[in-house]
């Protein structure tokens, strides 16, 4: 597909730094349906460190979107997202964002890039920071660039707390004075993929301020005999359920599934789409 028009040129344009200086105006929440604006509300409350949980279709990106926008004077922005995300987070910020000109979204695409410093919003997918020789590199040049606001689109992919993106990603995660990140599930099979995400958005609650204390209190942890190795812990399990949603929702979470806010979204739209195949 074609590259948004704020991503094709790595040139910037004369008096950036002026620019830069200059106030520029939030978007338009208007246009943002209520349970959009409430989560965009209870993520200023949160101070910025938030994990949106909604289901998929209501609205992740523009909640986050509308959020950083309030901490505009903070960005530099960044944006961490799967690959074949990239382009569709250009364009979604080129339609909330009609502000931001051509040049000031710079789309990572090699361990090289060299305009970390320069533009007010950066994206980087998951795939440069998991591959290549000289990932280190790049994270470690990103962490070097001040971001002050960040979205960490698709969080569940930092769920491993031994995974090499992980590892290199939260510690900007962790670094950055607001973060926020989105995720339709939260918590893909066990309480123990949550750890990693809410332990780097809240490190000072005492529930999860360490890996053993959280399992042991929320997954059931056990050991494990297996042969005559040693043992392993075994966390899939999940305990205390009903508390852990407690202090998800107190301290940094907010989820709506479709069914509750099914008499805010618009009506459903059907279009029929004729495609041409091609013979052989």
């Amino acid at each position: 597909p074609p590259m948004p028009k704020h991503a094709r040129s790595p040139a910037f344009p004369p008096k950036q730094a002026e620019r830069k200086k200059k106030v520029m105006p939030l978007i338009d929440e208007s246009k943002l349906l209520p349970f959009q604006r409430e989560g965009v509300e209870r993520g200023v409350q949160l101070g910025g460190r938030i994990l949106i949980g909604d289901e998929m279709g209501l609205g992740k990106t523009v909640q986050a979107i509308a959020l950083a926008a309030r901490y505009h004077a903070e960005w530099p922005l960044l944006v961490l997202c799967p690959t074949s995300m990239t382009l569709p987070w250009c364009e979604e910020l080129e339609k909330w964002c009609p502000w931001l000109r051509p040049g000031d979204i710079n789309l990572v695409r090699s361990h090289h890039n060299g305009a970390l410093r320069e533009a007010p919003v950066t994206i980087v997918s998951f795939g440069l920071i998991t591959n290549g020789n000289e990932k280190e590199r790049l994270m470690s040049n990103v962490a070097a660039a001040g971001f002050g606001v960040v979205i960490a689109d698709e969080a569940h992919y930092l769920k491993s707390k031994d995974a090499v993106r992980t590892k290199l990603a939260l510690p900007v995660l962790a670094a950055t004075r607001r973060c926020i990140m989105l995720t339709g599930t939260p918590a893909l099979s066990r309480p123990s993929e949550l750890f990693t995400l809410v332990s780097t958005l809240r490190p000072h609650v005492p529930q999860w301020a360490g890996w053993t204390k959280f399992v042991e209190r929320y997954c059931n942890a056990r050991k494990l005999f297996v042969g005559r190795g040693p043992p392993r812990l075994d966390v899939s399990g999940c305990t205390n359920a009903a508390e852990l949603h407690e202090l998800l929702t107190r301290h940094v979470m907010i989820r709506r599934k479709k069914d509750e806010v099914l008499t805010q979204l618009p009506a459903k739209r059907r279009q029929r789409v004729l495609i041409t195949l091609a013979t052989s």
